[in-house]
């Protein structure tokens, strides 16, 4: 992959790639209970963050902000992850 010749060859093109998959009909229930917990949990840090960083009375704006950040980012890890091939291909975007 680092020779002259490869490069070359991407360079020019064209590129393919093709996923293959175990015979039988696709079963989406595992990726969906995935999807469904991983979202539980992000929506659990986000509240729990959100808890200890503002205080009890804030501002809607303010609570929206912080845990809507934490919640973004909890996703990007997860996407991030997911690219890198840890989590379920099921999650990726």
């Amino acid at each position: 992959m680092k020779s002259d010749e490869y490069k070359a060859k991407v360079e020019k093109g064209p590129l393919a790639f093709i996923t293959v998959i175990p015979n039988g009909q696709p079963w989406m229930a595992k990726s969906l209970v995935q999807w469904f917990i991983y979202s539980l949990v992000v929506g659990i840090f986000a509240a729990y963050t959100s808890s200890w960083a503002i205080e009890a009375g804030a501002q809607y704006l303010t609570v929206f902000r912080f845990a809507g950040t934490t919640a973004f980012v909890g996703y990007a890890l997860g996407c991030r992850k997911t690219q890198s091939g840890t989590i379920s291909h099921g999650l990726q975007l």
